[in-house]
């Protein structure tokens, strides 16, 4: 019975995550800090205690003018995880050309939350901050074109290393506000200096129950063919999602998520359960309740 109901429930999350291919919103313009798989660019990953999952942090500016006239040259940045749930360490960063050309700094890790794992960036405490930056001297940093607006840049690699047995977390990078600096970064965006910084999607990192494997292999091959039809970002917001929803366990909708993390994965648009998947609403809708009845704390440095 218990493996029928998770079943069930796996089903309903895959056919709301669908839904949600068909919602997610614009982007809005500034400085996004996406953390992404080294291993192909994704979003969630099913890991091993032990496991050292390499890491890469892009900087992505979002232009508006349709004009290849944006660039990157410096950020401070901090990584965080879940509190709680799957524990692991973040690695120092190695910082990528041309970003390694200034004075720049891999980031110390430091146990932010005290639960136990390494955070990279102590709170309030810029020279523990990982930095990119770009001499200023040189060339403007080129970066790789994405559609008509925005421009991406490869910032640094790094590993997070699993070190828990079970369960689940998320991974994801920060803005890190400096004394006497507004944005933390300088970047063009429109051929103007920009402003705004915000975070991408995070990475799921999940132990699945080993009664969840047969469901898994069912349920992710229909988002691989998803990418051929659908928005690769759309895609990878359905697909983090549907991580989530395997890294619980069968009896709870909400165990080792962290729930920080958990509730803004749904507020970032990724799904609306009475909008957009009528036919699951009312299981979608007490898993939406369930994540949002958990306090959202707010983000340190």
């Amino acid at each position: 019975m218990a493996h029928a109901s998770t079943s069930r429930k796996l089903a309903v999350a895959l056919a709301v995550a669908g839904a949600g291919l068909m919602t997610a919103g614009a982007a809005q313009a500034g400085l996004v800090l996406d953390l992404r798989l080294a291993d192909g660019g994704g979003k969630f990953k099913f890991v091993s205690q032990g496991q050292v999952v390499p890491l890469q942090l892009f900087g992505i500016v979002q232009g508006t003018d349709g004009i290849d006239n944006e660039t990157l040259y410096n950020v401070f940045a901090v990584l965080r995880s879940s509190t709680g749930g799957l524990l692991g360490d973040f690695s120092p960063a190695v910082i990528q050309s041309p970003f390694n050309t200034g004075p720049y700094q891999s980031g110390l890790p430091f146990d932010v939350d005290s639960d136990g794992d390494l955070d990279l960036g102590r709170p309030f405490t810029p020279s523990t901050y990982l930095f990119a930056r770009a001499d200023p001297s040189l060339p403007s940093p080129q970066g790789t074109r994405i559609g008509l607006n925005d421009e991406e840049f490869l910032l640094a690699a790094l590993s997070y290393t699993i070190g828990a047995s079970s369960g689940a977390s998320e991974v994801n990078a920060y803005r890190a506000p400096v004394a006497g600096l507004t944005e933390g970064a300088d970047f063009i965006q429109d051929g103007i200096r920009g402003t705004g910084i915000s975070s991408g999607i995070a990475v799921s990192l999940v132990i699945p129950e080993p009664s969840m494997l047969g469901v898994i292999g069912m349920c992710l091959p229909a988002l691989r063919l998803c990418r051929r039809s659908c928005h690769f970002a759309r895609v990878q917001r359905a697909e983090h999602w549907l991580a989530a929803r395997v890294g619980c366990n069968s009896d709870s909708t909400h165990q080792g998520m962290g729930g920080t993390n958990a509730h803004r994965s749904i507020n970032s648009g990724l799904i609306d359960s009475q909008t957009n998947a009528d036919d699951f609403g009312a299981a979608s809708h007490r898993w939406t309740s369930s994540l949002r009845a958990h306090t959202v704390q707010p983000l340190s440095q």
